[in-house]
């Protein structure tokens, strides 16, 4: 009994330590943000690196397998992402993570995070306005123009995040 007390105890340190815990406050994103921009993905594929961090894999260290996607910045409201080469990102289950979709567009919010995006930096996924068109939706226009504005007067308040695209909001293709 000891034993499975002392395994359960451990399993749910471990999990705990895992876990994806940030701000969820747009303002706050915006604050502490060096770099926010606009973003297209253009293609995605699948690499290995560090957890939670865009650098690769040291020998000894943990490993895992990522997402990851080139992209075309589409509008930038804060600092550049010209020196990004491509974003990484999780696959969810405490490491963050979101999906990367081609096509779909997002808002980073990057620090010294060199293209790692998630949860805690990342607004999307968002699908493009209509099929193969290239426009970012409309239901984006309210709070991309209230980045517009806070990136002119520090003053301004940046609107709460449009909810991601989901399997679900897609009616289940």
């Amino acid at each position: 009994m000891k034993n499975c007390l002392a395994f359960l105890s451990l399993y749910l340190a471990s999990s705990a330590a895992f876990a994806c815990t940030c701000t969820l406050s747009t303002q706050s994103w915006w604050d502490d943000s060096p770099n926010v921009a606009l973003v297209r993905i253009n293609a995605t594929g699948v690499t290995s690196g560090y957890p939670i961090a865009d650098r690769p894999c040291i020998k000894g260290e943990p490993c895992v397998v990522k997402q990851s996607a080139t992209f075309t910045t589409v509008e930038t409201f804060k600092g550049s992402l010209q020196s990004i080469p491509r974003l990484t990102s999780g696959y969810g289950s405490g490491d963050c993570g979101i999906p990367l979709v081609s096509g779909a567009y997002y808002v980073l919010f990057l620090g010294q995070e060199r293209g790692a995006v998630g949860f805690c930096n990342a607004a999307g996924p968002y699908p493009p306005r209509y099929p193969y068109s290239g426009e970012y939706p409309a239901h984006l226009d309210p709070f991309l123009g209230s980045l517009r504005k806070a990136a002119k007067d520090p003053k301004d308040v940046v609107s709460p995040r449009p909810k991601p695209m989901t399997y679900d909001s897609l009616g289940g293709l």
